[in-house]
């Protein structure tokens, strides 16, 4: 499937051509095209998502969006202006949907060796709503994410979801943390599967599989993007340091992040991808998170559709930050937040499990039709993520 090109604002191409001198009328381009830094690309405006991409329907252009495109204003197309096109990806290649992720700093490279790609993402040979069971030591990067609620009784609640993406950090949802309220993670639980048992075992294939007892490690530091709150639900994104590293096992290791070239520029719209959580399974009123962890695989939202499903609530979806997915009666739900999306990959042309989103928000009523949840990008927040680990 393909993706549906956003539809450029006139109102956006107006102000911000207003000023550029346009060159005689015809099909080749102008001479004397700026040259672009940075491995950029000179092109047309609307053939560059991470530009045409601030330009969305009945939206007007901010001053720094202007500037932003008068910035990179490189030469003419017959009578088309061309923009600087960043490729977003070391070695170059064609612009991801949606946008053009921030380039991997040297700090942020230099980082990379923190993350255990030769280990995470394990391939076994659908917030969840019409989904199933996880089997045992299925998804062995998922966390729960505790809270202290009354400091007397220690008792913790788990309210909020997270994926384990090396032996000291958890990656989250932002709003899963809020220092005002009170909401902010003091412990995260890996490896378990059913919250009612201290094992969980089951039958697979004729064998009795059974996991390690659940680890729970304390949160040593929280770290939430500094934007989170300045755009209403963008930069949805956080991570947990853990106290003390984790040893791997069959029932916990880390998943994988989109790091390398050919994943941070994967089309995803069309194609299924897997939520999981310990969320709410149905939508009817009082009804409570589950207990066992369920799975449920749905389609990626066109970017657009996206983007119109949101305008009637007042909410601007951003392609290049966020991604949206959902089937009709397929969802995550209230207490899935901060749990991964993911989906099959290769890293180092190994199969693995590779996450693209981390839950955000969506419909009040989970797995409403033609409106789908929406998911921090990660192939945008890569850079940022990667930065902010230490040994």
């Amino acid at each position: 499937m393909k993706l549906r090109r956003i539809v450029l604002s006139a109102v956006l191409l107006q102000v911000a051509c207003a000023q550029w001198e346009r060159p005689p009328s015809g099909g080749l381009p102008a001479a004397g095209d700026r040259p672009c830094d940075g491995g950029a690309v000179c092109k047309p405006l609307k053939d560059c998502p991470a530009l045409s991409g601030l330009a969305q329907r009945g939206k007007r252009p901010s001053k720094e969006e202007v500037q932003m495109l008068q910035m990179a204003h490189c030469g003419f197309m017959s009578i088309h202006p061309k923009v600087c096109c960043p490729t977003g990806v070391a070695g170059g290649g064609r612009p991801r949907p949606g946008g053009s992720a921030p380039a991997m700093t040297t700090a942020a490279l230099n980082n990379l060796r923190l993350l255990p790609l030769s280990q995470c993402g394990p391939v076994l040979a659908d917030r969840i709503i019409g989904g199933m069971e996880a089997h045992v030591n299925e998804l062995p990067w998922m966390a729960r994410l505790g809270y202290r609620r009354d400091e007397y009784s220690g008792r913790l609640d788990y309210s909020c979801g997270g994926s384990l993406i090396s032996e000291r950090y958890v990656l989250t949802a932002a709003h899963c943390i809020n220092e005002n309220t009170g909401l902010v993670p003091v412990q995260v639980r890996l490896g378990e599967k059913d919250a009612r048992t201290e094992i969980d075992c089951e039958n697979q294939s004729g064998e009795q599989v059974c996991a390690l007892p659940p680890v729970d490690v304390d949160v040593e530091r929280v770290i939430k993007h500094k934007d989170y709150g300045q755009n209403r639900f963008q930069n949805d994104i956080a991570l947990l340091r853990l106290a003390s590293a984790v040893p791997f096992t069959d029932s916990v290791k880390p998943v994988c992040l989109p790091v390398e070239g050919d994943e941070r520029r994967k089309d995803l719209t069309g194609k299924k991808v897997q939520v999981a959580g310990w969320g709410r399974v149905h939508n009817r009123n009082g009804a409570t998170s589950s207990e066992t962890l369920m799975k449920v695989a749905v389609p990626v939202t066109p970017a657009n559709d996206c983007v119109v499903a949101y305008q009637p609530l007042q909410l601007v979806i951003s392609p290049e930050k966020q991604m949206c997915a959902g089937d009709k009666g397929k969802d995550s739900c209230n207490g899935d937040s901060g749990g991964p999306l993911t989906t099959a990959g290769y890293i180092d042309g190994v199969p693995r499990v590779v996450q693209h989103g981390v839950v955000s928000f969506g419909p009040s009523h989970c797995a409403t039709e033609g409106t789908p949840g929406v998911y921090t990008r990660l192939t945008y927040y890569v850079p940022w993520i990667v930065s902010n680990l230490e040994p």
